[in-house]
């Protein structure tokens, strides 16, 4: 019989967290995506523990530690971008050693008009996260970002990313 979260069936070793739970993280993965293109910078930082981890790993490479540390490094890295679209799909969120465990896909598009070479740059890739119950809002204690292919004008891509 088909579970309504996650739709198992038969045997499996995956735990799923209830409904409302699911909603509320999917939720918070969201926001995060809006709060960049927003430039919503406190929006940002309440996505995350205050101790929360950020891992950019290539050219680069920042190990952020703090939520404000993390909403100030995103606005350095797109302080010179016109605007950004960050869209983000395929959540899969499962409890594994006690603890929600989150990864979904995004494509982020950058955009400078006018620019010599091209207006945009686009990457995707996913996100790799561990989610906690911090009060009654859920928050994103690690995030590890795996960027998987490339494209369009790689100037634009924001300073540290390149």
């Amino acid at each position: 019989m088909p579970v309504a979260l996650g739709w198992r069936c038969g045997m499996s070793d995956k735990s799923y967290p209830p409904l409302d739970d699911y909603v509320a993280i999917v939720d918070l993965l969201n926001r995060y995506a809006t709060a960049l293109d927003t430039r919503s910078w406190d929006l940002l930082a309440s996505c995350f523990t205050e101790d929360a981890t950020y891992e950019l790993p290539f050219a680069g490479y920042r190990h952020c530690r703090g939520n404000r540390v993390i909403a100030e490094t995103f606005r350095e890295l797109l302080r010179d971008l016109d605007s950004t679209q960050h869209l983000i799909t395929n959540h899969v969120i499962e409890v594994r050693e006690g603890e929600i465990r989150t990864t979904c896909y995004f494509q982020a598009q950058h955009y400078v008009a006018g620019a010599i070479g091209g207006s945009t740059f686009t990457s995707g890739g996913r996100y790799l996260d561990r989610i906690i119950k911090d009060g009654d809002d859920w928050k994103i204690l690690h995030r590890s970002l795996e960027r998987i292919w490339t494209a369009g004008n790689s100037s634009l891509r924001p300073p540290g990313l390149r």
